[in-house]
């Protein structure tokens, strides 16, 4: 919706026009690669410090993406936007996978955010009947409030009609990608 639009032109426009977006090819092909592959991971985790980058990247290469071949849920994370709460960000996700797959929701009765991880759980459990592509991209998990983002809604094993890309700030005792790979519970080969 609105916000998501929000978020994605703070990092496309300025007051002055377009932000300009340089010297990233290499990682906006690495990604275009991996959506594009099919003997490569289905998920995909993009960590790295504060501050370098990682959701102008994203927001860029979704833009840059032609249409057509993926449907693209984009749900990002951000304190700054308000999203960092569980029972919105979930509700976005859920949304948006119920879009693309024609579906309507109920309005939760009570908590919303297990509600909507339930729902998402199983749309996403039937996606590999469906004769859709879709990317899932969760940008920022690490501006999650709560019970953080539980990444244990995505289907095991990953239907190959399905790729999710998830980004995420290293924290102070992260070495690479290793901490939040256990923290999504994604330290296994999927």
């Amino acid at each position: 919706g609105g916000i998501i639009k929000s978020f994605k032109n703070s990092y496309l426009f300025s007051d002055t026009g377009l932000h300009p977006f340089g010297g990233r090819g290499e990682e906006l092909r690495q990604l275009q690669g991996w959506l594009d592959g099919h003997d490569g991971p289905a998920r995909m985790l993009l960590t790295g410090p504060t501050g370098r980058g990682k959701s102008a990247l994203i927001v860029h290469w979704l833009e840059s993406m032609a249409s057509g071949t993926w449907i693209v849920i984009f749900v990002p994370i951000s304190l700054r936007f308000g999203t960092n709460r569980p029972g919105v960000f979930y509700k976005a996700l859920a949304h948006q996978i119920a879009n693309a797959q024609n579906i309507t929701l109920n309005i939760p009765i009570n908590d919303t955010q297990e509600f909507y991880m339930g729902k998402v759980a199983d749309m996403l459990s039937t996606i590999h009947a469906s004769s859709i592509n879709v990317l899932i991209v969760i940008d920022g998990v690490d501006e999650a409030t709560g019970d953080r983002f539980n990444a244990s809604i995505f289907p095991v094993p990953m239907p190959s009609n399905l790729k999710i890309l998830i980004s995420a700030r290293q924290m102070a005792d992260d070495n690479g990608p290793e901490g939040w790979k256990a923290r999504l519970g994604w330290d296994h080969p999927v």
